[in-house]
């Protein structure tokens, strides 16, 4: 089973155009369009989670847009870029 890193995580996410605001429990990453503006796609960071595998990753994965774990594998590792998500975003019609 894959896992992974939360500031591995994060890390990745703030390359493909994310954000972040943070609270005294969780760190809230949202994607920001090649315009600049905030899109509904975001996701939580626990500040209490070291490390994400499992039905944590799952719910990334679904709250990130994507369909299969290896997209979501794509999306961490850097193989999926920026102009690539968003393309993916908006032909699911999510943007």
């Amino acid at each position: 089973m894959t896992s992974y890193k939360a500031n591995d995580i994060i890390k990745a996410l703030k390359k493909k155009g994310f954000r972040n605001t943070s609270s005294k429990h969780h760190i809230m990453l949202y994607l920001f369009d090649d315009n600049g503006m905030q899109t509904a796609i975001h996701t939580w960071i626990s500040h209490d989670h070291k490390e994400y595998s499992g039905n944590l990753l799952g719910e990334m994965k679904r709250e990130l847009g994507l369909q299969t774990s290896r997209e979501l594998d794509d999306l961490i590792k850097c193989p999926l870029e920026y102009p690539k998500y968003i393309q993916l975003l908006r032909e699911r019609g999510m943007l």
